[in-house]
């Protein structure tokens, strides 16, 4: 009689699991966030190579790879189920920043190379397969590995020219804002792309038969090392300054700031949504305090700098270009890559300075706006109103505007919200509003 092993692994039910729509298709097995941690299933075919794969995940993850180990938990139907490290925030490539896609592939190259190196290689070559973390990229899918096999890297090497290095291009060829444009196409779109490429003469990203396939991928990684982005379109915030007071010392806070330091200590941990956060002032502030961030913008080159230094100081900080106009939509096959509304839903949400761009240039309603902001807030929603009688707003067109009042403002807000504070902003008669969704205490 065979003794009961001393720590049997505990059994989740089907029915208990919301499995990831964008692994439906994925034969190695299936994604599911179980406890706020996320696991994968093994089919039965890949069971040892899921063990091959852990024994490796050590060396592995120093070039990239995603901790990932055996779970304490087994599922019907799965030969076994994996653990792997969490990382907050799910962004898609369409959303980074140039510098961003620049190591997302330096990333996947040098994971490869080691693979390649150690007998195995990943079989896809495009960059939804990597997160950010910390301003470190992450290549997130083991069931990517496969055993070594020249054609099988010939064919990821081919998809890697037209997801990464493609696009990598056409930030310099066309300037940001038509290659943001022709990124956010549904995918898979292989033909247009391989049309793209042959009209800008994107060279293959073949590897020599005469050469080692190591060798190959050393050159290519120098190849994209010495990429440089020189075509960044600027906007009017390109230049601009934010006061930007040590965000460890309050007692030098502008007026307007006060405010936002003042909920952060009040909700004391969570995720946070920085709305037009430019250099990122708020967004340094919400992480010194222990928040989880993601900053939005639609400026390159403030959002760079912003990145830069998340990068170099490992700051939980994710910084992205998504214009709150036209939030990234829902991508892959059946949209199983859900949309920006649905994926940044963060406990806290910060507006500042903003509410009168989105009025006045691409005149949104305040309704849109507030609905907007409050499908995106999970606690509280900090927001700045600039009024007409504003010194700058005051001088801008006003034909049309008779609508932007702060009753309406306020009304627009109270509708999604339960509980309002107001404390003023500089200049006068400028106001920061805390919009509570429930009261608090």
């Amino acid at each position: 009689m065979n003794p009961e092993p001393s720590n049997p692994k505990q059994t989740l039910l089907k029915e208990d699991i919301d499995f990831n729509p964008a692994s439906s298709i994925d034969q190695f097995g299936r994604v599911f966030l179980y406890n706020d941690q996320i696991y994968r299933t093994v089919a039965g075919e890949f069971e040892s190579l899921a063990r091959e794969i852990i024994l490796h995940t050590l060396g592995w993850a120093a070039h990239g790879l995603i901790e990932t180990s055996e779970s304490d938990y087994q599922l019907e139907g799965a030969s076994m189920v994996l653990s792997h490290r969490t990382v907050d925030f799910c962004s898609y490539c369409t959303e980074w920043l140039p510098e961003m896609l620049k190591d997302a592939a330096l990333t996947y190259l040098r994971l490869q190379l080691r693979l390649v190196n150690d007998g195995y290689l990943l079989k896809d070559g495009h960059p939804w397969n990597l997160l950010f973390d910390r301003g470190q990229p992450v290549y997130v899918d083991v069931g990517s590995i496969v055993p070594f096999d020249d054609n099988q890297l010939e064919r990821s090497l081919e998809e890697f020219r037209l997801y990464f290095l493609l696009p990598l291009k056409l930030n310099s060829i066309w300037g940001n804002r038509k290659t943001y444009a022709f990124l956010n196409s549904p995918i898979p779109n292989h033909d247009e792309r391989k049309e793209v490429a042959r009209n800008i003469k994107l060279s293959t990203t073949r590897i020599s038969r005469w050469i080692s396939s190591s060798y190959g991928l050393k050159r290519l990684i120098k190849k994209i090392e010495r990429m440089k982005f020189q075509n960044m379109e600027r906007t009017e915030w390109s230049a601009y300054e934010q006061k930007a007071p040590d965000v460890t010392n309050p007692e030098f806070f502008v007026e307007k700031q006060r405010p936002a330091y003042e909920v952060l200590q009040r909700i004391g941990s969570g995720s946070l949504l920085d709305i037009g956060c430019n250099k990122g002032w708020y967004s340094l502030l919400a992480e010194s305090m222990g928040f989880r961030v993601v900053s939005i913008d639609i400026d390159l080159e403030s959002l760079t700098i912003l990145y830069k230094k998340v990068k170099r100081e490992q700051r939980h900080i994710l910084p992205l270009y998504v214009d709150f106009c036209e939030p990234t939509g829902a991508n892959g096959l059946g949209g199983t890559y859900p949309d920006f509304m649905h994926r940044m839903k963060c406990d806290v949400v910060f507006a500042m300075a903003i509410i009168h761009h989105l009025a006045y240039k691409p005149k949104l309603s305040f309704e849109v706006i507030a609905n907007r902001i409050a499908q995106l807030t999970r606690k509280v929603a900090v927001v700045e109103f600039i009024p007409r009688e504003d010194i700058y707003v005051s001088k801008w067109n006003q034909d049309g505007m008779d609508w932007y009042t702060r009753e309406n403002f306020v009304e627009a807000f109270m509708r999604h919200f339960n509980h309002m504070e107001t404390f003023p902003s500089t200049p006068l008669p400028r106001e920061v509003f805390v919009f509570d969704k429930v009261a608090p205490r």
